[in-house]
């Protein structure tokens, strides 16, 4: 999901932790190619030369998702991310 951390005057950190309070794992799976250490070798393009690609990752947050949710689990992980987002984090 993609997710305005500074609307909701928060960090993807703290995002994150009241995720996990409610039970809820999350992670940041898709990092940008640019900011692996590899591609910040002197000459390399820097870290800030895709600001697409920088805005997407500083937005993004992996949820559980997969065939074997039940609609239980489903529905956990929707009223954790309600509260995430209703609450002041």
């Amino acid at each position: 999901m993609r997710v305005d951390f500074a609307a909701l005057k928060t960090t993807r950190k703290r995002f994150m932790e009241r995720l996990a309070d409610d039970g809820v794992g999350s992670q940041v799976h898709y990092v940008p190619v640019h900011h692996h250490p590899l591609h910040r070798a002197p000459g390399s393009v820097g870290t800030h030369a895709f600001p697409i690609a920088d805005r997407h990752y500083g937005e993004c947050l992996s949820l559980p998702l997969h065939q074997g949710l039940t609609d239980e689990e489903v529905g956990r992980v929707i009223d954790a991310v309600e509260r995430a987002v209703g609450e002041p984090c």
